[in-house]
């Protein structure tokens, strides 16, 4: 899900101003995962299609006594021209 150095370590990056903060990097494998199916929920909206609800992601750990939900998200359909994206950590 994020990218790591050599060390298992996830990378960060700097955004905002006039303050900076550091987030987590997404791994190009995951951000690719993303566009593409945030594509597939663009292009059922503008062909009306409905097919789609949205996009439901998760973020797991997996643990010695089983796989334990960190966060789980959802990307909803483009409402009035805009994407939501809502989400709960655990």
């Amino acid at each position: 899900m994020f990218e790591t150095s050599s060390v298992l370590a996830v990378k960060t990056k700097q955004i905002g101003k006039p303050i900076p903060r550091s987030i987590l990097c997404r791994s190009l494998e995951m951000d690719n995962l993303i566009r593409v199916e945030c594509a597939k929920l663009i292009d059922d909206w503008k062909q009306k299609a409905f097919a789609y609800d949205g996009l439901i992601y998760m973020m797991l750990a997996e643990e010695p006594e089983g796989v334990v939900p960190l966060y789980i998200g959802k990307a909803e359909t483009i409402g009035k021209g805009e994407h939501s994206f809502t989400g709960r950590a655990f």
